[in-house]
């Protein structure tokens, strides 16, 4: 548990970093058409998004690969968001990222080395219970 958190900060940190760095490059450029893309209908389609990705992290060697690429991709599209709709829009919605990085950071930081079935139970109880947590606040907010 203690790998997740550690790489859930570092995440977090060098995310908001490269949204910010993203954001001053991009100020001026017109984005319009970079946000047009369907919504979800129900809050159950993003869980399940989600979920695939969760269990995609379990695999051995790609969850360190897709792990940095996804949230590279996700934190340059929040710095574009800065730029297209503002700051305090983009944070609004915003609010379930912690959430859902610190969820999908536990099968990153599992040791296959230590492996425990309890443990690994209560682990993905939590991070699918965040998973689901997360995806109501997004939907909903």
């Amino acid at each position: 548990m203690r790998r997740s958190q550690t790489l859930f900060l570092l995440t977090f940190i060098s995310g908001s970093l490269l949204s910010i760095v993203i954001h001053l490059i991009t100020q001026s450029t017109e984005l319009s058409t970079f946000f047009m893309h369907p919504t979800p209908t129900k809050f159950v389609e993003i869980f399940i998004h989600n979920l695939k990705i969760y269990l995609v992290f379990y695999l051995p060697f790609w969850r360190y690969i897709h792990f940095t690429y996804s949230f590279f991709i996700i934190f340059f599209s929040i710095g574009l968001a800065f730029s297209h709709l503002g700051l305090f829009v983009t944070l609004k919605q915003l609010v379930h990222l912690p959430l859902e990085l610190y969820a999908l950071c536990i099968p990153v930081g599992f040791k296959y080395r230590e492996f425990n079935f309890i443990k690994l139970i209560h682990t993905n109880i939590l991070g699918i219970f965040l998973l689901l947590f997360a995806s109501l606040i997004e939907f909903y907010i």
